[in-house]
Protein backbone atom coordinates (compact mmCIF):
# COMPACT_ATOMS: atom_id res chain seq x y z
CA UNK A 1 0.00 0.00 0.00
CA UNK A 2 1.17 3.68 -0.86
CA UNK A 3 0.62 4.68 3.34
CA UNK A 4 2.83 3.34 5.70
CA UNK A 5 1.43 0.96 7.91
CA UNK A 6 1.53 3.39 11.00
CA UNK A 7 -0.04 6.08 8.59
CA UNK A 8 -2.75 3.85 7.78
CA UNK A 9 -3.72 3.01 11.33
CA UNK A 10 -3.69 6.24 12.24
CA UNK A 11 -6.17 7.37 9.58
CA UNK A 12 -8.01 4.64 10.54
CA UNK A 13 -7.97 5.54 14.46
CA UNK A 14 -9.54 2.16 14.78
CA UNK A 15 -13.11 2.91 13.97
CA UNK A 16 -15.35 0.38 13.18
CA UNK A 17 -19.09 0.80 12.55
CA UNK A 18 -20.26 -2.51 13.70
CA UNK A 19 -18.56 -2.23 17.28
CA UNK A 20 -20.87 0.12 18.75
CA UNK A 21 -23.46 -0.22 21.75
CA UNK A 22 -26.22 1.78 20.18
CA UNK A 23 -27.41 4.04 18.14
CA UNK A 24 -25.86 7.14 19.86
CA UNK A 25 -22.71 5.62 20.45
CA UNK A 26 -22.33 5.20 17.00
CA UNK A 27 -23.22 8.31 15.97
CA UNK A 28 -20.83 9.70 18.21
CA UNK A 29 -17.86 8.13 17.43
CA UNK A 30 -18.68 8.53 13.99
CA UNK A 31 -17.98 12.09 14.38
CA UNK A 32 -14.69 11.86 16.68
CA UNK A 33 -13.36 9.74 13.26
CA UNK A 34 -11.25 10.82 10.95
CA UNK A 35 -12.54 10.96 7.68
CA UNK A 36 -10.37 8.79 5.99
CA UNK A 37 -11.89 6.08 8.80
CA UNK A 38 -15.46 6.46 8.22
CA UNK A 39 -14.72 6.34 4.08
CA UNK A 40 -12.83 3.30 4.99
CA UNK A 41 -15.18 1.55 7.04
CA UNK A 42 -17.71 2.07 4.72
CA UNK A 43 -15.40 1.17 1.91
CA UNK A 44 -15.24 -2.35 3.47
CA UNK A 45 -18.59 -2.68 4.10
CA UNK A 46 -20.03 -2.07 0.64
CA UNK A 47 -17.41 -4.32 -0.22
CA UNK A 48 -18.70 -7.40 1.58
CA UNK A 49 -22.46 -6.23 0.45
CA UNK A 50 -21.41 -5.97 -3.16
CA UNK A 51 -19.98 -9.48 -3.19
CA UNK A 52 -23.08 -10.64 -1.89
CA UNK A 53 -25.31 -8.69 -4.00
CA UNK A 54 -23.03 -9.59 -7.10
CA UNK A 55 -23.02 -5.27 -7.98
CA UNK A 56 -21.66 -2.87 -6.52
CA UNK A 57 -23.13 -1.47 -3.36
CA UNK A 58 -20.81 1.13 -2.22
CA UNK A 59 -21.53 5.10 -0.79
CA UNK A 60 -19.81 8.12 -2.48
CA UNK A 61 -17.22 8.30 0.28
CA UNK A 62 -15.81 5.05 -0.25
CA UNK A 63 -15.59 5.72 -4.33
CA UNK A 64 -13.98 8.62 -3.18
CA UNK A 65 -11.72 6.94 -0.81
CA UNK A 66 -11.04 4.46 -3.95
CA UNK A 67 -10.29 7.30 -6.18
CA UNK A 68 -8.01 8.91 -3.57
CA UNK A 69 -5.90 5.92 -3.26
CA UNK A 70 -5.41 5.04 -6.84
CA UNK A 71 -4.10 8.74 -7.24
CA UNK A 72 -1.71 8.32 -4.20
CA UNK A 73 -0.40 5.26 -5.90
CA UNK A 74 0.28 7.02 -9.32
CA UNK A 75 1.98 9.72 -7.38
CA UNK A 76 4.53 7.80 -5.18
CA UNK A 77 7.25 8.68 -6.93
CA UNK A 78 6.94 12.79 -6.48
CA UNK A 79 9.12 13.99 -4.54
CA UNK A 80 7.04 15.71 -2.39
CA UNK A 81 5.04 12.64 -1.92
CA UNK A 82 5.72 12.23 1.79
CA UNK A 83 4.39 15.21 3.30
CA UNK A 84 1.31 15.13 1.05
CA UNK A 85 0.06 11.82 2.37
CA UNK A 86 1.00 13.73 6.31
CA UNK A 87 -1.12 15.90 5.58
CA UNK A 88 -3.83 13.94 4.99
CA UNK A 89 -3.57 13.67 8.82
CA UNK A 90 -5.21 16.66 9.37
CA UNK A 91 -9.47 15.86 9.35
CA UNK A 92 -9.86 20.02 8.46
CA UNK A 93 -7.77 19.12 5.23
CA UNK A 94 -7.81 15.89 4.56
CA UNK A 95 -10.51 16.24 1.39
CA UNK A 96 -8.33 19.33 -0.14
CA UNK A 97 -5.37 17.07 -0.27
CA UNK A 98 -7.21 14.13 -1.44
CA UNK A 99 -8.52 16.46 -4.22
CA UNK A 100 -4.92 17.43 -4.93
CA UNK A 101 -4.01 13.90 -5.36
CA UNK A 102 -6.80 13.79 -7.79
CA UNK A 103 -6.08 16.56 -9.26
CA UNK A 104 -2.35 15.63 -9.83
CA UNK A 105 -3.47 12.28 -11.44
CA UNK A 106 -5.93 13.55 -13.99
CA UNK A 107 -3.36 15.49 -14.96
CA UNK A 108 -0.66 12.81 -15.83
CA UNK A 109 -3.78 10.97 -17.54
CA UNK A 110 -3.69 13.66 -20.41
CA UNK A 111 0.20 13.69 -20.26
CA UNK A 112 0.67 16.81 -18.64
CA UNK A 113 4.00 17.27 -17.13
CA UNK A 114 2.46 17.77 -13.41
CA UNK A 115 4.64 17.82 -9.33
CA UNK A 116 3.68 18.97 -6.56
CA UNK A 117 5.40 21.68 -4.72
CA UNK A 118 6.95 22.05 -1.14
CA UNK A 119 5.04 23.73 1.37
CA UNK A 120 6.85 27.00 2.26
CA UNK A 121 8.66 27.29 5.32
CA UNK A 122 8.27 30.83 5.39
CA UNK A 123 6.12 31.98 8.38
CA UNK A 124 2.49 33.84 6.57
CA UNK A 125 3.30 32.84 3.21
CA UNK A 126 1.79 29.80 1.06
CA UNK A 127 2.20 28.51 -1.89
CA UNK A 128 0.57 26.81 -4.71
CA UNK A 129 -0.44 22.71 -4.61
CA UNK A 130 1.29 21.78 -8.16
CA UNK A 131 3.26 23.12 -11.19
CA UNK A 132 3.44 22.09 -14.77
CA UNK A 133 6.77 22.66 -15.66
CA UNK A 134 8.49 21.53 -19.42
CA UNK A 135 11.27 23.01 -21.01
CA UNK A 136 11.42 26.28 -23.44
CA UNK A 137 7.90 27.53 -21.96
CA UNK A 138 6.69 29.56 -19.12
CA UNK A 139 5.52 27.13 -15.73
CA UNK A 140 1.69 26.51 -15.08
CA UNK A 141 1.08 26.70 -11.72
CA UNK A 142 -2.34 24.97 -9.97
CA UNK A 143 -4.00 25.26 -6.43
CA UNK A 144 -6.41 22.92 -5.67
CA UNK A 145 -9.59 23.82 -2.61
CA UNK A 146 -12.22 21.40 -1.32
CA UNK A 147 -15.68 22.70 -0.11
CA UNK A 148 -15.86 19.26 1.25
CA UNK A 149 -14.32 20.70 4.29
CA UNK A 150 -16.14 23.12 5.20
CA UNK A 151 -19.06 21.02 5.28
CA UNK A 152 -17.60 19.17 7.99
CA UNK A 153 -17.96 21.69 10.18
CA UNK A 154 -21.83 21.65 9.47
CA UNK A 155 -21.46 17.73 10.12
CA UNK A 156 -20.75 18.68 13.66
CA UNK A 157 -24.46 19.82 14.22
CA UNK A 158 -26.08 17.32 12.45
CA UNK A 159 -24.14 14.66 14.14
CA UNK A 160 -25.06 15.79 17.93
CA UNK A 161 -28.74 16.21 16.62
CA UNK A 162 -28.74 12.98 15.50
CA UNK A 163 -26.95 11.67 18.37
CA UNK A 164 -29.36 12.78 20.81
CA UNK A 165 -32.58 12.05 18.71
CA UNK A 166 -30.96 8.44 18.29
CA UNK A 167 -30.65 8.61 22.49
CA UNK A 168 -34.39 9.17 22.58
CA UNK A 169 -35.61 6.34 20.09
CA UNK A 170 -33.21 4.20 22.59
CA UNK A 171 -36.17 4.47 25.19
CA UNK A 172 -38.55 3.65 22.97
CA UNK A 173 -40.21 0.45 22.57
CA UNK A 174 -41.58 0.27 19.40
CA UNK A 175 -39.21 0.73 15.82
CA UNK A 176 -39.55 3.78 14.35
CA UNK A 177 -37.83 5.88 11.62
CA UNK A 178 -37.28 9.92 11.86
CA UNK A 179 -36.40 11.95 8.86
CA UNK A 180 -35.24 15.61 9.30
CA UNK A 181 -35.63 18.02 6.27
CA UNK A 182 -33.99 21.16 6.72
CA UNK A 183 -34.71 24.33 4.91
CA UNK A 184 -31.64 26.77 6.59
CA UNK A 185 -28.38 25.74 7.33
CA UNK A 186 -28.76 24.38 11.07
CA UNK A 187 -26.84 26.25 13.84
CA UNK A 188 -25.85 24.81 16.72
CA UNK A 189 -28.60 26.49 18.40
CA UNK A 190 -31.47 24.86 16.16
CA UNK A 191 -30.30 20.95 18.00
CA UNK A 192 -31.82 21.50 21.38
CA UNK A 193 -35.92 22.92 20.21
CA UNK A 194 -35.71 20.30 17.12
CA UNK A 195 -34.99 17.65 20.10
CA UNK A 196 -37.59 18.73 22.09
CA UNK A 197 -39.96 18.52 19.09
CA UNK A 198 -38.87 14.88 18.55
CA UNK A 199 -39.68 14.19 22.33
CA UNK A 200 -43.27 15.94 21.82
CA UNK A 201 -44.15 13.70 18.44
CA UNK A 202 -43.00 10.51 19.85
CA UNK A 203 -44.89 10.92 22.83
CA UNK A 204 -48.16 11.25 20.68
CA UNK A 205 -47.54 9.50 17.91
CA UNK A 206 -49.43 8.21 16.21
CA UNK A 207 -52.20 11.66 16.46
CA UNK A 208 -48.89 13.39 15.62
CA UNK A 209 -46.04 12.15 13.35
CA UNK A 210 -44.57 15.90 11.90
CA UNK A 211 -43.79 18.97 12.91
CA UNK A 212 -41.61 21.95 11.89
CA UNK A 213 -38.78 24.22 13.98
CA UNK A 214 -35.59 25.50 13.60
CA UNK A 215 -36.38 25.75 10.28
CA UNK A 216 -36.40 22.27 9.62
CA UNK A 217 -39.29 19.56 9.27
CA UNK A 218 -39.65 16.64 11.16
CA UNK A 219 -41.48 13.25 10.39
CA UNK A 220 -41.83 10.21 12.08
CA UNK A 221 -42.99 6.77 10.90
CA UNK A 222 -43.88 3.79 12.79
CA UNK A 223 -41.20 0.63 10.99
CA UNK A 224 -43.92 -2.35 11.41
CA UNK A 225 -45.78 -3.43 13.91
CA UNK A 226 -45.67 -2.21 17.17
CA UNK A 227 -43.57 -5.24 19.27
CA UNK A 228 -42.91 -6.74 15.93
CA UNK A 229 -39.64 -8.91 15.07
CA UNK A 230 -38.14 -9.17 11.68
CA UNK A 231 -36.30 -11.97 10.16
CA UNK A 232 -33.01 -11.98 9.70
CA UNK A 233 -31.35 -10.17 6.45
CA UNK A 234 -34.45 -7.83 6.60
CA UNK A 235 -33.34 -4.62 4.33
CA UNK A 236 -34.77 -1.13 5.74
CA UNK A 237 -33.88 0.75 3.22
CA UNK A 238 -36.76 3.05 2.67
CA UNK A 239 -38.22 4.27 -0.80
CA UNK A 240 -37.41 7.60 0.20
CA UNK A 241 -34.04 7.14 0.34
CA UNK A 242 -31.00 5.78 2.16
CA UNK A 243 -30.88 6.14 5.69
CA UNK A 244 -27.63 8.38 7.09
CA UNK A 245 -28.08 6.27 10.49
CA UNK A 246 -29.58 2.91 11.06
CA UNK A 247 -29.52 0.38 14.25
CA UNK A 248 -30.92 -2.97 14.66
CA UNK A 249 -31.21 -5.10 17.69
CA UNK A 250 -30.96 -8.89 17.50
CA UNK A 251 -31.73 -11.94 19.35
CA UNK A 252 -28.42 -13.79 19.69
CA UNK A 253 -30.81 -16.92 19.86
CA UNK A 254 -32.97 -16.72 17.21
CA UNK A 255 -30.87 -13.91 14.97
CA UNK A 256 -34.32 -12.33 14.33
CA UNK A 257 -34.37 -8.57 14.57
CA UNK A 258 -36.42 -7.52 17.45
CA UNK A 259 -36.14 -3.50 17.18
CA UNK A 260 -34.65 -1.46 14.22
CA UNK A 261 -34.35 2.28 14.52
CA UNK A 262 -33.70 4.64 11.56
CA UNK A 263 -33.06 8.29 11.13
CA UNK A 264 -32.39 10.17 7.54
CA UNK A 265 -30.79 13.86 7.73
CA UNK A 266 -31.50 15.46 4.37
CA UNK A 267 -29.81 18.64 4.19
CA UNK A 268 -30.35 22.29 2.99
CA UNK A 269 -27.69 22.48 0.25
CA UNK A 270 -29.02 26.15 -1.50
CA UNK A 271 -26.89 27.76 -4.51
CA UNK A 272 -26.13 30.67 -2.97
CA UNK A 273 -24.60 29.69 0.25
CA UNK A 274 -22.69 27.83 -2.10
CA UNK A 275 -21.48 30.92 -4.04
CA UNK A 276 -20.63 32.60 -0.76
CA UNK A 277 -18.21 28.95 -0.42
CA UNK A 278 -16.93 29.27 -3.81
CA UNK A 279 -16.05 32.75 -3.65
CA UNK A 280 -14.08 32.59 -0.18
CA UNK A 281 -12.13 29.52 -1.53
CA UNK A 282 -11.56 31.00 -5.12
CA UNK A 283 -9.98 34.23 -3.40
CA UNK A 284 -8.13 32.14 -0.70
CA UNK A 285 -6.73 30.04 -4.03
CA UNK A 286 -5.83 33.03 -6.27
CA UNK A 287 -2.98 34.85 -3.73
CA UNK A 288 -1.51 31.27 -3.12
CA UNK A 289 -0.44 31.69 -7.19
CA UNK A 290 2.64 33.48 -8.00
CA UNK A 291 2.25 37.03 -10.26
CA UNK A 292 3.83 36.92 -13.44
CA UNK A 293 3.28 33.15 -14.62
CA UNK A 294 -0.65 31.62 -15.92
CA UNK A 295 -2.30 30.00 -12.73
CA UNK A 296 -4.97 27.88 -12.61
CA UNK A 297 -7.55 27.20 -9.43
CA UNK A 298 -9.51 23.79 -9.38
CA UNK A 299 -12.58 23.66 -7.05
CA UNK A 300 -14.14 20.90 -5.42
CA UNK A 301 -18.27 21.37 -4.68
CA UNK A 302 -20.17 18.89 -2.54
CA UNK A 303 -21.55 16.15 -4.81
CA UNK A 304 -24.74 15.50 -5.03
CA UNK A 305 -26.21 14.70 -8.88
CA UNK A 306 -24.97 16.66 -11.88
CA UNK A 307 -28.50 19.18 -12.09
CA UNK A 308 -27.39 20.34 -8.58
CA UNK A 309 -23.63 20.82 -9.80
CA UNK A 310 -24.74 23.24 -12.55
CA UNK A 311 -27.28 24.93 -11.03
CA UNK A 312 -24.60 25.45 -8.42
CA UNK A 313 -22.30 26.99 -10.52
CA UNK A 314 -25.26 28.66 -12.83
CA UNK A 315 -26.12 30.83 -9.76
CA UNK A 316 -21.96 31.49 -8.90
CA UNK A 317 -21.05 32.04 -12.58
CA UNK A 318 -21.62 35.92 -12.52
CA UNK A 319 -19.31 36.65 -9.14
CA UNK A 320 -16.72 33.89 -9.98
CA UNK A 321 -16.71 35.37 -13.57
CA UNK A 322 -15.74 39.48 -12.22
CA UNK A 323 -13.99 38.18 -9.23
CA UNK A 324 -11.70 36.66 -12.25
CA UNK A 325 -11.39 39.21 -14.11
CA UNK A 326 -9.51 41.16 -11.40
CA UNK A 327 -6.81 38.85 -11.17
CA UNK A 328 -5.18 38.92 -14.56
CA UNK A 329 -2.62 36.13 -13.26
CA UNK A 330 -5.36 33.57 -13.17
CA UNK A 331 -5.97 32.14 -16.64
CA UNK A 332 -8.88 29.66 -15.53
CA UNK A 333 -11.41 28.10 -12.59
CA UNK A 334 -12.30 24.56 -12.89
CA UNK A 335 -14.86 23.92 -11.12
CA UNK A 336 -15.55 20.00 -10.52
CA UNK A 337 -18.46 17.82 -9.37
CA UNK A 338 -19.14 14.29 -8.73
CA UNK A 339 -21.84 11.79 -8.05
CA UNK A 340 -22.49 8.09 -8.08
CA UNK A 341 -24.43 7.36 -11.23
CA UNK A 342 -27.25 4.69 -10.16
CA UNK A 343 -28.22 3.41 -13.54
CA UNK A 344 -25.06 1.75 -15.44
CA UNK A 345 -24.42 -0.85 -17.12
CA UNK A 346 -23.04 -4.20 -15.45
CA UNK A 347 -19.19 -3.82 -14.52
CA UNK A 348 -19.14 -0.37 -14.91
CA UNK A 349 -17.87 2.36 -12.81
CA UNK A 350 -20.67 4.40 -11.64
CA UNK A 351 -18.73 7.68 -11.06
CA UNK A 352 -19.40 10.62 -13.00
CA UNK A 353 -17.10 13.34 -13.51
CA UNK A 354 -18.56 17.01 -14.29
CA UNK A 355 -15.89 19.80 -14.97
CA UNK A 356 -16.95 23.50 -15.69
CA UNK A 357 -14.47 25.53 -17.01
CA UNK A 358 -14.34 29.41 -16.30
CA UNK A 359 -11.75 31.21 -18.53
CA UNK A 360 -10.32 34.18 -17.93
CA UNK A 361 -11.02 36.73 -20.83
CA UNK A 362 -8.46 39.23 -19.18
CA UNK A 363 -5.90 36.98 -17.91
CA UNK A 364 -2.37 39.00 -18.37
CA UNK A 365 -0.53 35.07 -19.62
CA UNK A 366 -2.34 32.52 -22.01
CA UNK A 367 -1.69 28.55 -20.52
CA UNK A 368 1.03 26.92 -23.21
CA UNK A 369 -0.37 24.91 -25.70
CA UNK A 370 1.43 21.55 -24.62
CA UNK A 371 -1.28 22.35 -21.40
CA UNK A 372 -4.69 20.52 -21.40
CA UNK A 373 -6.94 21.96 -19.02
CA UNK A 374 -9.02 19.13 -16.91
CA UNK A 375 -12.46 19.36 -18.44
CA UNK A 376 -10.84 20.14 -21.90
CA UNK A 377 -12.55 17.72 -24.37
CA UNK A 378 -12.25 17.65 -28.43
CA UNK A 379 -15.29 17.99 -30.38
CA UNK A 380 -14.27 15.98 -32.76
CA UNK A 381 -14.67 12.97 -30.16
CA UNK A 382 -18.62 13.95 -30.19
CA UNK A 383 -18.10 14.02 -34.47
CA UNK A 384 -16.61 10.92 -35.23
CA UNK A 385 -19.75 9.07 -33.63
CA UNK A 386 -21.38 10.32 -36.93
CA UNK A 387 -19.96 8.29 -39.84
CA UNK A 388 -20.62 10.59 -42.52
CA UNK A 389 -18.48 13.50 -40.90
CA UNK A 390 -14.93 13.90 -42.84
CA UNK A 391 -12.71 14.83 -39.95
CA UNK A 392 -10.04 15.56 -42.53
CA UNK A 393 -12.08 18.72 -43.26
CA UNK A 394 -11.41 20.60 -39.80
CA UNK A 395 -8.34 21.93 -39.40
CA UNK A 396 -5.82 19.64 -38.08
CA UNK A 397 -8.79 17.14 -37.44
CA UNK A 398 -10.06 19.20 -34.45
CA UNK A 399 -13.41 20.91 -33.67
CA UNK A 400 -13.06 24.81 -33.13
CA UNK A 401 -16.12 26.94 -32.48
CA UNK A 402 -16.24 30.00 -34.44
CA UNK A 403 -18.25 33.19 -33.32
CA UNK A 404 -21.07 32.40 -35.35
CA UNK A 405 -22.31 28.70 -35.83
CA UNK A 406 -25.11 26.10 -36.62
CA UNK A 407 -24.93 22.22 -35.53
CA UNK A 408 -27.86 20.02 -36.80
CA UNK A 409 -27.93 16.61 -34.84
CA UNK A 410 -29.85 13.79 -35.15
CA UNK A 411 -30.86 11.93 -31.73
CA UNK A 412 -32.75 9.14 -30.25
CA UNK A 413 -33.43 8.74 -26.77
CA UNK A 414 -33.71 4.79 -25.08
CA UNK A 415 -36.21 6.65 -21.90
CA UNK A 416 -37.34 9.45 -21.26
CA UNK A 417 -35.83 12.32 -19.92
CA UNK A 418 -36.79 12.31 -16.46
CA UNK A 419 -35.49 9.62 -16.29
CA UNK A 420 -31.62 10.21 -16.61
CA UNK A 421 -28.64 12.70 -15.44
CA UNK A 422 -26.54 14.70 -16.83
CA UNK A 423 -26.22 12.82 -20.54
CA UNK A 424 -24.65 15.04 -23.24
CA UNK A 425 -24.99 15.09 -26.78
CA UNK A 426 -22.45 16.91 -28.02
CA UNK A 427 -19.56 18.72 -26.13
CA UNK A 428 -16.18 20.26 -26.45
CA UNK A 429 -13.98 22.61 -24.51
CA UNK A 430 -10.87 23.94 -25.80
CA UNK A 431 -6.88 22.92 -24.18
CA UNK A 432 -6.93 25.74 -22.75
CA UNK A 433 -10.85 26.60 -21.66
CA UNK A 434 -11.86 29.89 -23.76
CA UNK A 435 -13.78 28.15 -26.30
CA UNK A 436 -16.53 25.37 -25.48
CA UNK A 437 -19.78 24.06 -27.06
CA UNK A 438 -21.98 21.68 -24.98
CA UNK A 439 -25.75 20.01 -25.49
CA UNK A 440 -26.76 18.65 -22.18
CA UNK A 441 -29.72 15.54 -22.94
CA UNK A 442 -30.54 16.07 -19.57
CA UNK A 443 -30.54 18.85 -17.62
CA UNK A 444 -33.13 20.03 -14.64
CA UNK A 445 -35.81 16.99 -16.92
CA UNK A 446 -34.92 19.33 -20.03
CA UNK A 447 -32.34 19.95 -22.56
CA UNK A 448 -29.47 22.66 -21.97
CA UNK A 449 -26.92 24.84 -24.85
CA UNK A 450 -23.82 26.33 -23.54
CA UNK A 451 -21.55 28.12 -25.79
CA UNK A 452 -18.23 29.83 -24.63
CA UNK A 453 -16.09 32.68 -26.98
CA UNK A 454 -13.42 35.26 -26.34
CA UNK A 455 -15.57 37.12 -28.43
CA UNK A 456 -19.37 36.01 -27.35
CA UNK A 457 -18.08 35.50 -23.63
CA UNK A 458 -20.49 32.81 -21.62
CA UNK A 459 -24.27 31.91 -23.61
CA UNK A 460 -26.37 29.18 -22.27
CA UNK A 461 -30.01 28.32 -23.18
CA UNK A 462 -32.29 25.57 -21.85
CA UNK A 463 -35.41 24.28 -23.37
CA UNK A 464 -38.52 21.51 -22.18
CA UNK A 465 -38.18 18.51 -24.71
CA UNK A 466 -39.74 16.33 -22.81
CA UNK A 467 -42.89 15.73 -25.20
CA UNK A 468 -40.05 13.82 -27.05
CA UNK A 469 -40.89 10.25 -27.93
CA UNK A 470 -38.37 7.58 -27.13
CA UNK A 471 -37.32 4.94 -29.21
CA UNK A 472 -37.41 7.18 -32.15
CA UNK A 473 -35.09 9.57 -33.90
CA UNK A 474 -35.44 13.37 -33.81
CA UNK A 475 -33.97 16.26 -35.22
CA UNK A 476 -32.28 19.28 -33.96
CA UNK A 477 -30.63 22.76 -34.91
CA UNK A 478 -28.91 24.76 -32.09
CA UNK A 479 -27.45 28.12 -33.37
CA UNK A 480 -25.74 30.47 -31.71
CA UNK A 481 -23.84 33.96 -32.13
CA UNK A 482 -23.97 37.60 -31.01
CA UNK A 483 -27.81 37.53 -31.01
CA UNK A 484 -27.43 34.50 -28.79
CA UNK A 485 -28.70 30.93 -28.30
CA UNK A 486 -31.70 29.72 -30.57
CA UNK A 487 -32.57 25.95 -31.12
CA UNK A 488 -35.41 24.23 -33.22
CA UNK A 489 -36.55 20.58 -33.04
CA UNK A 490 -38.06 18.51 -35.52
CA UNK A 491 -39.02 22.11 -37.32
CA UNK A 492 -39.82 24.09 -35.12
CA UNK A 493 -38.46 26.54 -32.76
CA UNK A 494 -37.93 25.58 -29.23
CA UNK A 495 -38.66 27.91 -26.88
CA UNK A 496 -36.00 28.93 -23.71
CA UNK A 497 -36.99 28.58 -20.61
CA UNK A 498 -34.00 30.33 -19.45
CA UNK A 499 -31.51 31.83 -21.38
CA UNK A 500 -28.32 33.93 -20.76
CA UNK A 501 -26.36 36.49 -22.92
CA UNK A 502 -26.92 37.39 -26.07
CA UNK A 503 -30.11 39.47 -28.31
CA UNK A 504 -32.75 37.50 -29.30
CA UNK A 505 -33.69 39.65 -32.34
CA UNK A 506 -30.74 39.01 -34.47
CA UNK A 507 -30.56 36.19 -36.91
CA UNK A 508 -27.74 33.76 -37.92
CA UNK A 509 -27.51 31.25 -40.23
CA UNK A 510 -23.86 30.60 -40.43
CA UNK A 511 -22.89 27.20 -40.55
CA UNK A 512 -19.80 25.62 -39.13
CA UNK A 513 -20.61 21.74 -38.76
CA UNK A 514 -23.01 18.96 -38.80
CA UNK A 515 -23.20 15.78 -37.28
CA UNK A 516 -25.98 12.93 -36.89
CA UNK A 517 -26.15 10.57 -33.97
Amino acid sequence: MMLSSKLFEDLRGGYDSTKHANLAEHVRLRELAHPFAVAWDELTRGAELSKRAGVFQLSEQAYFLLDTLQALSTASNDPEFPDVVERLRDDEQFYSTAFEAQTHSAYRERDVPIAFLPESVQHGVRTPDLVSRSSGRPDVHLECKALLDDVRREDRVWTELLRRTAEKLERQPASFSIRFRAHRRLEADDVSPLCKLVVELLGNFPLLHSGEDAGCEVRIERIGAEGGQFPPGTQFNAPAGKPSWIDTQVDEETGWIKKVSILYAERYAPDADQTKRLLKRFREASEQLPRGQAGVVHLLVPYRDPSHFLSVVDRSLAELENTLSRRPHVAAIVISGRFVETNVPDGGYPVRHFQVVIPNFAASHALPTDFKIIGAVDGAISLARAQEVDLSALPDGKFSVLPTGTIFLHFGIDAGLQSQSGKYLFQHCSDDGRSQLFIWQSYHNNVRFEVVHPDLGRMTMTTDLNHLAPGQLHGLAFNWGPHGVRCSVNGGEALPIQSHGGSRNAVCSHVSSSLTR
